[in-house]
């Protein structure tokens, strides 16, 4: 809380200066047709106050005096244009229609469009959602990502559960996160899914193709790209949500830019989050005597309290001889989580608690030479974790909060005299990265990221069990990746290839344990491979465009799963490389102006030596190279834009994961090859639409209506061949309803928005028996002044 203090001083100091403003200018911009133009520049002459159109056109400045000034918009493909305005009021209306530059016609064909629609169209086709819209409301980041086709995501609880993303198939560690192209593996717990703000993000990019190279990692089977903010103004944004559960959300960020020029800046941002978890769990043993006889019934989680808190300060220069763009950033954040059960919820927990604190520093340089051919960065970073778990009662809990004494301690379920592991995890990398035009239709990448992380601790109370501490000797985990991609348009751009080869090395030096979970020695491991890919765009026509791609994925296993958790995942030294042949084909098609969307794509993948978690409800459990599996699956989504301000989509996702190899341990067997993998869903999809009311009170206010719809069918939890299926414990269909209006203020710097999660209050689940939130409702208020 203390952090968060200081960053709203220092937030107040930056801005403190514009608070006298006192006079705004405004508009939009459009193309001479009235097609709205984003992402131009809009900035004074001889000054820097400027800022960019937003989705809509539309942009805003805040002005100090009335004097006379020069207005400049200028976007590629477009003519600049200067207008020369009387400020006599205090909120001056100007718009500009930009007329299409002609000298540079190779590029009008890009005009108008924003930055995400022409992501879209590159040969990698990435889902992208435009976050800032959806930020009038309180909607999780996880939740926001499960309403793309193809992707589900899975979660144990309320706030600050881990979440499980699934891609075409592949889902959890196979899935890598990245925050402005960074693995976040590498930036702390703070910025994992569960806890990222979606206030300080701009976009999310989702790839479920052939993985771009720049990425610079391995990964399996998917990517999400968060793409923060990066606002060229002056501005002080500020949210705050209440919700059920004692749910708090807040978040502040101030930009302030600095020098002569207005090439410098200084951002800080904070974050908090909290929740109880409070909510209630139907269908689950409670007692019902003194003798602790149970039943079923309902009970409230009373053992999930969450609490995240982040701050970070970032200072860069940008347009300076040395570099394009140059900043360094330092960040602190803090997790204290409770724990009501293990793997499953069938025993409650009331004394099992993990604190983590992480500090992070990263420094970038980016530089464009040779005439722009050649782009150049480099990202350092360093990163320091701190963790601790706590499971020394000598208790046994029941669902209403009760609990006997028992003989030994610790709830989850192994050592005699509980647990207190303290592990301090600390990891530096460096990205290289380079970006070389051949020609005007040939460009070559070449990324390689270097990481290297170390774990050690103590656990005091695990040790005097054994009489030894596995965490005493600092374990190791290095990996190397260099990837080069060589991508060619041909055809007048109307064919893009994209030909990559990729290198992986992993190396580590872990603990191994005997059957009975005593150390029994440190190994070293080194594994090295070559990945590869391919991936094709053809636009047949300008309405219809065809993609087909291939990739040889590796994914070198994570510190968690070498190392475990320090508390109910045990180590495993000896884990391989995970492979998958990844295919999909695809085509896309639009219509009537744009107004309909629809894409649909099938998918391949034969996976070797997945790594699953070997769950075990009471005890260790430990990550394992379990099997091999095949999926084939198809999706498809359907967006309408019938009328203005109005958008309706729906996506649904087909799949079959099933068995196609055993693992070298006997625990599955031979005979389920053929099977589908238990505890995945196989038939999932959304339904939503969104409408504003524009000058629905006032001039230029709006007020919002959302809907969405989430459904999964019914999936079994063991392997479909056997028993009778009516026997079968199964996680059940689901349909989630989810409802929210909003009002945006003119000159959008204030809006409120009234939220309603699961309006039906169904009981819905994303694992066995381990039940998510019911009904919920949030307000949210927001502030955004520049």
């Amino acid at each position: 809380m203390k952090l968060l203090v200081n960053l709203l001083v220092l937030g107040i100091v930056l801005y403190c200066q514009n608070i006298y403003t006192q006079y705004q200018i405004s508009g939009t911009i459009t193309t001479s047709s009235g097609a709205p133009v984003s992402d131009a520049s809009v900035y004074i002459k001889n000054s820097n106050n400027g800022t960019v159109s937003n989705s809509h056109g539309t942009y805003a400045l805040e002005l100090q005096s009335d004097k006379d000034i020069v207005l400049i918009v200028s976007n590629l493909g477009f003519v600049t244009q200067e207008k020369k305005i009387t400020i006599e009021q205090v909120s001056t209306v100007v718009d500009f229609a930009l007329e299409e530059d002609v000298a540079h016609l190779n590029e009008v064909t890009i005009a108008g469009k924003s930055k995400a629609q022409l992501l879209r169209e590159t040969v990698y086709k990435p889902e992208v959602i435009n976050v800032e819209s959806l930020q009038i409301k309180s909607t999780p980041v996880a939740d926001i990502i499960g309403q793309i086709s193809g992707v589900k995501v899975r979660q144990q609880g309320g706030l600050g559960s881990e979440a499980n993303v699934m891609i075409n198939g592949i889902s959890g560690k196979g899935i890598r996160t990245f925050i402005d192209g960074i693995p976040v593996d590498y930036l702390g717990d703070s910025f994992e899914l569960r806890n990222m703000s979606s206030d300080m993000i701009k976009s999310i990019e989702i790839y479920k193709n052939v993985i771009p190279v720049s990425f610079g990692s391995d990964i399996l089977g998917g990517v999400v790209n968060i793409v923060t903010k990066n606002r060229y103004q002056n501005y002080i944004e500020a949210s705050y949500s209440y919700g059920s559960w004692n749910t708090h959300l807040g978040n502040i960020s101030v930009k302030r830019r600095l020098g002569k020029k207005g090439n410098q800046f200084l951002q800080a941002d904070a974050v908090i989050n909290h929740s109880d978890n409070s909510y209630w769990m139907e269908e689950i043993e409670v007692p019902i005597d003194e003798l602790n006889n149970t039943a079923i019934g309902r009970a409230k989680r009373f053992h999930d309290t969450y609490t995240s808190t982040f701050g970070r300060v970032q200072y860069g220069t940008e347009n300076v001889p040395w570099a394009d763009d140059f900043r360094v950033g330092i960040s602190v954040s803090e997790i204290n989580k409770e724990f009501q059960h293990g793997i499953s919820a069938i025993t409650p927990w009331g004394g099992v608690e993990n604190t983590n604190t992480s500090y992070n520093g990263l420094l970038s340089w980016k530089k464009k030479i040779w005439k722009d051919r050649l782009t150049s960065d480099v990202i350092l970073g360093i990163n320091k974790v701190k963790e601790q778990f706590i499971d020394t009662l000598a208790r046994t809990y029941y669902w209403d909060g009760s609990y006997v004494p028992k003989s030994t301690r610790g709830e989850s379920g192994l050592y005699v005299n509980g647990r207190t592991p303290e592990l301090d995890r600390d990891n530096v990398f460096v990205r290289l990265g380079m970006n070389y035009e051949l020609h005007e239709n040939h460009q070559v990448n070449l990324t390689s990221l270097i990481s290297y992380e170390e774990v050690s601790g103590e656990d005091k109370a695990g040790a005097a069990t054994f009489t030894q501490d596995i965490f005493k000797t600092p374990q190791e985990l290095t990996k190397v990746f260099t990837g080069i991609s060589l991508e060619s348009t041909f055809l007048d751009g109307k064919i893009t290839n994209n030909i990559s080869a990729k290198y992986y090395f992993g190396k580590s030096f872990a603990v191994s344990l005997k059957e009975d979970n005593t150390l029994d020695q440190f190994i070293k491991s080194k594994q090295e491979t070559l990945g590869y890919g391919n991936v094709l765009k053809y636009e047949i026509t300008p309405a219809f465009t065809g993609f087909l791609g291939y990739e040889y994925a590796i994914r070198i296993p994570d510190s968690e799963e070498i190392f475990g958790d320090g508390l109910i995942i045990g180590p495993n030294a000896n884990l391989k490389m995970e492979q998958s042949h990844n295919a999909n084909a695809g085509i896309q098609w639009k219509g009537m102006e744009d107004k309909v969307q629809l894409s649909v794509n099938g998918f391949f993948r034969k996976t070797e030596n997945q790594i699953f978690l070997n769950a075990i409800s009471s005890g260790i459990s430990a990550y394992l190279n379990l099997f091999n599996t095949k999926t084939i699956g198809v999706e498809g989504t359907f967006t309408l834009f019938p009328i203005k301000n109005t958008s309706v989509y729906a996506n649904l996702t087909w799949q079959k994961v099933t068995l196609n190899g055993v693992d070298d341990y006997g625990i599955v067997e031979s005979r389920h090859i053929g099977s589908r993998i238990p505890n995945t869903p196989y038939l999932f999809g959304n339904l939503g639409a969104d409408y504003q009311f524009r000058h629905a009170f006032q001039k230029n206010d709006a007020f919002h209506i959302s809907y969405q719809n989430n459904f999964v069918e019914e999936f079994f939890l063991s392997w479909e061949n056997d028993g009778l299926d009516e026997t079968k414990a199964i996680i059940p269909r689901q349909f989630v309803h989810n409802a929210s209006i909003g009002y945006t203020f003119p000159e959008k710097k204030y809006s409120l928005s009234l939220e309603c999660r699961n309006v039906s209050d169904e009981l819905v689940y994303d694992n066995y028996k381990v039940q998510k939130p019911g009904r919920s409702f949030y307000v949210k208020f927001r502030v955004f002044l520049q």
